[in-house]
Protein backbone atom coordinates (compact mmCIF):
# COMPACT_ATOMS: atom_id res chain seq x y z
CA UNK A 1 0.00 0.00 0.00
CA UNK A 2 1.41 3.37 -0.96
CA UNK A 3 1.25 6.40 1.36
CA UNK A 4 -1.53 8.94 0.97
CA UNK A 5 -0.62 11.71 -1.45
CA UNK A 6 -2.00 15.09 -0.28
CA UNK A 7 -1.20 16.61 -3.66
CA UNK A 8 -3.90 14.42 -5.19
CA UNK A 9 -6.59 16.38 -3.34
CA UNK A 10 -8.27 19.25 -5.19
CA UNK A 11 -7.28 22.70 -4.01
CA UNK A 12 -9.97 24.22 -1.77
CA UNK A 13 -11.98 27.05 -3.27
CA UNK A 14 -11.20 30.37 -1.57
CA UNK A 15 -14.02 31.78 0.51
CA UNK A 16 -15.58 34.79 -1.16
CA UNK A 17 -15.95 38.14 0.58
CA UNK A 18 -19.74 37.71 0.57
CA UNK A 19 -19.54 34.22 2.13
CA UNK A 20 -17.04 35.26 4.80
CA UNK A 21 -19.05 38.38 5.62
CA UNK A 22 -22.28 36.40 5.84
CA UNK A 23 -20.69 33.87 8.17
CA UNK A 24 -19.17 36.63 10.31
CA UNK A 25 -22.53 38.39 10.55
CA UNK A 26 -24.21 35.15 11.61
CA UNK A 27 -21.73 34.86 14.45
CA UNK A 28 -22.13 38.53 15.38
CA UNK A 29 -25.92 38.29 15.33
CA UNK A 30 -25.78 35.22 17.56
CA UNK A 31 -23.42 37.04 19.92
CA UNK A 32 -25.69 40.10 19.98
CA UNK A 33 -28.75 37.95 20.69
CA UNK A 34 -26.99 36.15 23.56
CA UNK A 35 -25.75 39.44 25.02
CA UNK A 36 -29.21 40.94 24.83
CA UNK A 37 -30.79 37.77 26.24
CA UNK A 38 -28.47 37.98 29.24
CA UNK A 39 -29.36 41.65 29.79
CA UNK A 40 -33.08 40.80 29.65
CA UNK A 41 -32.57 38.00 32.18
CA UNK A 42 -30.55 40.17 34.55
CA UNK A 43 -32.99 43.07 34.26
CA UNK A 44 -35.96 40.78 34.87
CA UNK A 45 -34.44 38.83 37.75
CA UNK A 46 -33.10 41.88 39.56
CA UNK A 47 -36.28 43.89 39.00
CA UNK A 48 -34.35 46.80 37.45
CA UNK A 49 -36.47 46.82 34.29
CA UNK A 50 -39.64 45.10 33.28
CA UNK A 51 -39.74 43.99 29.68
CA UNK A 52 -40.10 47.07 27.51
CA UNK A 53 -39.60 46.83 23.77
CA UNK A 54 -38.31 50.40 23.40
CA UNK A 55 -35.83 50.03 26.27
CA UNK A 56 -34.57 46.72 24.98
CA UNK A 57 -34.39 48.06 21.42
CA UNK A 58 -31.93 50.71 22.67
CA UNK A 59 -29.93 47.97 24.41
CA UNK A 60 -29.89 45.98 21.16
CA UNK A 61 -28.63 49.07 19.32
CA UNK A 62 -25.82 49.46 21.91
CA UNK A 63 -24.84 45.80 21.55
CA UNK A 64 -24.64 46.04 17.75
CA UNK A 65 -22.68 49.29 17.90
CA UNK A 66 -20.23 47.71 20.38
CA UNK A 67 -19.75 44.73 18.05
CA UNK A 68 -19.24 47.12 15.12
CA UNK A 69 -16.55 48.92 17.14
CA UNK A 70 -14.88 45.56 17.79
CA UNK A 71 -14.94 44.82 14.06
CA UNK A 72 -13.42 48.26 13.42
CA UNK A 73 -10.65 47.52 15.95
CA UNK A 74 -9.98 44.20 14.23
CA UNK A 75 -9.82 46.01 10.88
CA UNK A 76 -7.27 48.48 12.30
CA UNK A 77 -5.08 45.62 13.57
CA UNK A 78 -5.37 43.83 10.23
CA UNK A 79 -4.54 47.01 8.33
CA UNK A 80 -1.37 47.43 10.37
CA UNK A 81 -0.46 43.74 9.94
CA UNK A 82 -1.08 44.03 6.19
CA UNK A 83 1.13 47.11 5.93
CA UNK A 84 3.89 45.41 7.93
CA UNK A 85 3.65 42.08 6.06
CA UNK A 86 4.02 43.69 2.63
CA UNK A 87 7.64 44.52 3.37
CA UNK A 88 8.56 41.39 5.33
CA UNK A 89 9.80 38.26 3.60
CA UNK A 90 10.87 34.92 5.02
CA UNK A 91 9.20 32.37 7.26
CA UNK A 92 6.87 33.33 10.07
CA UNK A 93 8.08 32.53 13.58
CA UNK A 94 4.64 32.36 15.21
CA UNK A 95 0.95 32.60 14.33
CA UNK A 96 0.84 36.40 14.36
CA UNK A 97 4.13 36.96 12.54
CA UNK A 98 2.73 37.91 9.14
CA UNK A 99 4.93 37.94 6.07
CA UNK A 100 4.53 38.95 2.44
CA UNK A 101 2.99 35.53 1.70
CA UNK A 102 0.13 36.47 4.06
CA UNK A 103 -0.66 39.77 2.32
CA UNK A 104 -3.62 38.50 0.24
CA UNK A 105 -5.16 36.73 3.23
CA UNK A 106 -4.79 39.81 5.43
CA UNK A 107 -6.32 41.97 2.70
CA UNK A 108 -9.29 39.58 2.52
CA UNK A 109 -9.72 39.51 6.32
CA UNK A 110 -9.53 43.31 6.42
CA UNK A 111 -12.30 43.60 3.82
CA UNK A 112 -14.43 41.13 5.80
CA UNK A 113 -13.98 43.05 9.06
CA UNK A 114 -14.86 46.33 7.36
CA UNK A 115 -17.95 44.81 5.73
CA UNK A 116 -19.09 43.32 9.04
CA UNK A 117 -18.66 46.65 10.83
CA UNK A 118 -20.68 48.43 8.11
CA UNK A 119 -23.46 45.82 8.23
CA UNK A 120 -23.66 45.90 12.02
CA UNK A 121 -23.99 49.68 11.95
CA UNK A 122 -26.74 49.43 9.33
CA UNK A 123 -28.54 46.85 11.47
CA UNK A 124 -28.21 49.07 14.54
CA UNK A 125 -30.21 51.77 12.71
CA UNK A 126 -32.92 49.42 11.43
CA UNK A 127 -35.81 49.43 13.93
CA UNK A 128 -37.42 46.36 12.35
CA UNK A 129 -34.17 44.41 12.67
CA UNK A 130 -33.76 45.59 16.28
CA UNK A 131 -37.34 44.64 17.17
CA UNK A 132 -36.80 41.17 15.72
CA UNK A 133 -33.52 40.85 17.63
CA UNK A 134 -35.26 41.87 20.88
CA UNK A 135 -38.09 39.38 20.33
CA UNK A 136 -35.67 36.54 19.60
CA UNK A 137 -33.55 37.45 22.64
CA UNK A 138 -36.66 37.64 24.85
CA UNK A 139 -37.78 34.23 23.55
CA UNK A 140 -34.31 32.83 24.27
CA UNK A 141 -34.45 34.28 27.80
CA UNK A 142 -37.89 32.82 28.42
CA UNK A 143 -36.80 29.43 27.06
CA UNK A 144 -33.77 29.42 29.37
CA UNK A 145 -35.89 30.23 32.41
CA UNK A 146 -38.53 27.68 31.40
CA UNK A 147 -35.94 24.92 31.08
CA UNK A 148 -34.60 25.70 34.55
CA UNK A 149 -38.11 25.68 36.02
CA UNK A 150 -38.97 22.42 34.25
CA UNK A 151 -35.80 20.81 35.53
CA UNK A 152 -36.49 21.91 39.09
CA UNK A 153 -40.03 20.53 38.89
CA UNK A 154 -39.10 17.32 37.13
CA UNK A 155 -39.53 14.53 39.65
CA UNK A 156 -37.16 12.30 37.71
CA UNK A 157 -34.20 14.36 38.90
CA UNK A 158 -35.10 13.97 42.58
CA UNK A 159 -32.92 11.26 44.11
CA UNK A 160 -34.98 8.45 45.60
CA UNK A 161 -33.54 6.09 48.18
CA UNK A 162 -34.28 2.36 48.10
CA UNK A 163 -36.90 2.57 50.88
CA UNK A 164 -38.90 5.38 49.27
CA UNK A 165 -41.37 3.19 47.35
CA UNK A 166 -41.63 0.59 50.11
CA UNK A 167 -42.50 3.18 52.75
CA UNK A 168 -44.68 5.42 50.59
CA UNK A 169 -48.00 3.85 51.58
CA UNK A 170 -47.19 4.24 55.28
CA UNK A 171 -46.22 7.90 54.80
CA UNK A 172 -49.45 8.63 52.88
CA UNK A 173 -51.54 6.88 55.59
CA UNK A 174 -49.83 8.98 58.29
CA UNK A 175 -50.34 12.14 56.24
CA UNK A 176 -54.08 11.50 56.06
CA UNK A 177 -54.61 10.01 59.54
CA UNK A 178 -52.28 12.23 61.53
CA UNK A 179 -51.26 15.41 59.70
CA UNK A 180 -54.53 16.20 57.96
CA UNK A 181 -56.52 15.15 61.04
CA UNK A 182 -54.43 17.53 63.15
CA UNK A 183 -55.03 20.34 60.68
CA UNK A 184 -58.80 19.69 60.76
CA UNK A 185 -58.95 19.84 64.52
CA UNK A 186 -56.76 22.94 64.64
Amino acid sequence: MKPFDHSSLPAPEPVSLAEATSEGLQLMNYASRMSLKNRILVDSLTGRHTYDKAHHRSLAREVLERLAAEADAAAERLSEAKRWSAATDGRARHAHDYRSADFANLKHRLAVSEAIARSLREQSQDDDFLDDLVIRARDDAWHEVAVIIEQSLDRSVIPVDTRYLAEREERLRRLVDEDLAALLTA
